[in-house]
């Protein structure tokens, strides 16, 4: 009798423990976020982009401020709204979950079609492509299908 009751006993124990594990309270944290902004091309970006930081409880934005490249947050989901001058604006959302850690933001050029503000090509052909009789300039987008 005592071993068909034992087992039932300890399957009990084993799912009272699970239901009673809470987790830690970390609200009173902070981790250091190091933002490095890079180019499609991988190269770094130079200049500092707009950064808006919206921190988000259950998915939506609570509050909001300005950020930099280098930011403290309380550990916690948060938006990052980052533009910058003739590039596409980027959203990225990041859990700061670590004392320190760093994202990655990849700029992509917009396009001229876009509401003008600022957007500017400017170059020359060079002597040797108007002595081959070339006088046209092609623009198109790099990355089709956006």
């Amino acid at each position: 009798m005592l071993d068909r009751v034992l087992p039932l006993l300890l399957c009990s124990v084993t799912l009272c423990a699970q239901k009673s594990f809470v987790p830690l309270d970390e609200s009173d944290k902070e981790g250091v976020i190091e933002i490095l902004f890079v180019t499609a091309l991988g190269n770094p970006v130079s200049g500092d982009p707009e950064v808006t930081v919206e921190k988000l409880v259950d998915g939506k934005s609570v509050a909001t401020w300005k950020g930099g490249r280098t930011m403290k947050l309380k550990y916690g989901m948060y938006r990052l709204r980052i533009q910058y001058s003739g590039a596409y604006p980027v959203d990225k959302n990041v859990r700061i979950q670590n004392p320190f850690q760093a994202a990655l933001v990849c700029f992509f050029i917009a396009p001229i079609e876009l509401p003008w503000d600022g957007n500017l090509i400017r170059g020359r052909i060079s002597e040797k492509s108007r002595q081959n009789d070339c006088r046209w300039v092609r623009f198109y987008v790099p990355l089709r299908g956006r």
